[in-house]
């Protein structure tokens, strides 16, 4: 209905519990609607187990592997096409983080499979399968008391842009009908520069002190389709200048490699001192479609606070002050 630019909005304390809200700008929407639409693609099965005890966690992996190994063999024997896809996933030991989870030998995880095939027979055998690893696996594994998952249809989205021109609208008053207009049909007049127009600091220097980003900024993420963003809000105006310099695009898409395959788009909102990361290709799909734990992205802005930011020592001690 109308195209709205948040880069220039503020935020003003003006009493206690109240804030002002101001410089937003809108103008006409342009000449395309947006359209999503969706599609089954093949069948999916999730499934998920307790584990405790110690190497918690590599047992839970092996039994998965185990597991998969075990019905890819039935499947080449049919003549089954192979998985299409494979997720294992174990949580509380940091697999999320992939390359950049701390090392741990935790004693208690739960572990996670996804897989994706076309047949929802082949999916059907698997499930069943899995009923030894409740029987015969390690030692320490339970939760497998809700029952045998189901395959699910994999229902994917796209989103795109159609233009007003291709799509009649027409109007109906009790019986009589009328062809509607179009709406506005010129492109839209909104183009902000969402590039960071400040100084930027000197190269770090070896006397400067590594802070993690949670010290210097909130955030918070989520998505939309196959896409993530992040918002990165600074805390105090002294660290925005660090975050343009060192928290780039390329050093985002090289913290999330092992989650996405798409690109990383940085948006600059000087009205709040604060970025938008747009990560495309980073949800396994998305929604409906993905095999992760996470398929809308709620949790990479918490895995990119912990990135540390390079600071001189008098800006590092400002953010002595703050806690994440």
């Amino acid at each position: 209905d109308v195209a709205c630019d948040f880069s220039g909005v503020t935020i003003e304390q003006i009493d206690d519990d109240r804030v002002r809200v101001a410089n937003a700008v809108g103008c006409a929407p342009g000449p395309h609607y947006k359209v999503c639409t969706t599609w089954v693609d093949g069948y999916r099965l999730l499934n998920a187990f307790y584990m405790a005890g110690p190497r918690a966690a590599d047992k839970a992996r092996i039994a998965l592997e185990a597991w998969v190994a075990r019905t890819q063999r039935y499947f080449k024997a049919q003549g089954w096409a192979d998985y299409s896809e494979v997720s294992i996933e174990i949580a509380g030991a940091e697999a999320i983080y992939g390359p950049h989870a701390n090392a741990q030998d935790t004693r208690e995880v739960m572990a996670k499979i996804g897989v994706r095939h076309t047949q929802r027979e082949a999916l059907t055998f698997a499930s069943r399968e899995m009923a030894y690893l409740a029987t015969s696996g390690p030692p320490g594994m339970t939760g497998f008391g809700a029952g045998r998952a189901r395959p699910q249809p994999s229902v994917r989205v796209h989103s795109g842009l159609v233009r007003k021109t291709d799509v009649p609208v027409t109007i109906q008053v009790g019986d009589a009908e009328s062809v509607g207009a179009q709406g506005n049909l010129a492109e839209s007049d909104m183009r902000s520069n969402h590039e960071y127009q400040g100084a930027l600091p000197p190269e770090p220097s070896a006397d400067w002190m590594p802070v993690p980003l949670g010290q210097l900024a909130f955030a918070r993420s989520g998505d939309k389709g196959d896409s993530a963003n992040i918002g990165v809000l600074a805390r105090h105006a002294e660290f925005i200048p660090f975050l343009a310099q060192q928290l780039s695009e390329a050093a985002v898409r090289d913290y999330f490699a092992h989650l996405m395959s798409g690109t990383v788009r940085r948006f600059y909102l000087p009205g709040l001192g604060a970025f938008n990361f747009l990560l495309t290709q980073a949800l396994g799909g998305g929604g409906a479609a993905s095999l992760r734990l996470d398929s809308q992205g709620k949790t990479y802005a918490q895995m990119l606070l912990s990135v540390p930011i390079l600071l001189p020592k008098d800006v590092a001690e400002l953010s002595t002050q703050s806690a994440y």
